[in-house]
Order: C-alpha cells, then structure tokens, then sequence
C-alpha cells in the first residue's frame, strides 16, 4: 500500500480493490456519501503494479484529485458516463485534463517546484525520482499552472493533517 495515500484514504474510508478484468479502465474511485464523511472503493486496473509504481501513484492522486475537484470547482462528482457517451468526450477530457493537472500540483507542490532546478534537483528526472513520481508528472506541475491550489491544500491539511500527496520530507535546497 502507498503510506503517502495512507491519511486520505483512512480518513474518507475508501479501500483499495481490483477492477474487474474486463473493464477497460485503468481505475477509477466509487463514492457512496458526501465526501468525506462517506465511504468508497479506488479501483485499480490488476495489471498496474500498486506498490509505489510512479504511475500507479499518479492514478490514485488522479482519482482523488476527481474528488478535490468536486469539492472546489463545477466537477461532476463521477466522470465514467461522459467516457461511454461519444457527444460528450471533450468535456470527459475537460475533467480528466483538470484531474491530472491537480495531481500533478499535489505531488509535486509549489514549494518544491520553486527550488528547481538546483543543485539537488538539476533534472526533471532526478526531481521526479525524489518525489517517487514520473517525469510526465513534473512536466505536468511545471507547464501546467494551477490556479486554486490552496484551497484545495488548506483543505487537505484539515482533513489529513498533510497539506499534499509527496510521500516525505523531501529537501527542496
């Protein structure tokens, strides 16, 4: 299990499960409730790795970053049913862009994208091993500005007592 997920998850009681096999989705997060006082299951693809897989990361920041984004913004609090329906796939893309684009932010924080590049941290590669992340996550957060982060953040700190997903204290100078 990821320990970074570990407060949001016990915290909004959302298990991790596998997806059936015949969907072809990589994962997706089924809430019953009002968020956070509900309960729900993250579902997740059987052939992605779980275990601190950069990319299985980014999907769980993803889908939680859905429910962030519902909280915050005009976000639909499920976004399967624009998947299936072919007259609403660009705004099914919409979502999923501002998904990823909160999970990037969310893994990769302001103020550890304020000290790249240095000296630690010379590359997006080395960046993105640090933080246990993918470098597509880090060229997300960086060319993708994120406009109502602290909210969302400030939010995050009440609930969990961690104001984003970066799994440790990492140095930022």
């Amino acid at each position: 299990m990821m320990l970074r997920f570990l407060p949001i998850l016990e915290r909004t009681n959302i298990e991790m499960a596998d997806l059936p096999p015949a969907v072809e989705l990589n994962g997706c997060l089924l809430y019953l409730g009002a968020f956070p006082e509900g309960a729900g299951r993250l579902l997740v693809n059987p052939r992605i790795e779980i275990d601190d897989n950069p990319d299985c990361v980014f999907l769980v920041a993803h889908e939680l970053a859905h429910m962030l984004l519902h909280i915050f913004d005009d976000h639909p609090p499920s976004v399967v049913d624009l998947l299936y329906d072919p007259a609403k796939r660009a705004l099914y893309e919409h979502y999923e862009r501002q998904a990823d684009r909160l999970a990037a932010h969310l893994l990769v924080p302001p103020e550890i994208l304020a000290q790249y590049p240095s000296e630690r941290y010379p590359t997006v590669e080395s960046l993105a091993r640090a933080l246990g992340v993918s470098p597509r996550v880090v060229r997300l957060a960086l060319d993708e500005p994120h406009a109502s982060l602290e909210p969302v953040r400030g939010y995050l700190q009440k609930l969990t007592g961690r104001r984003d997903f970066v799994h440790r204290d990492i140095p930022t100078a």
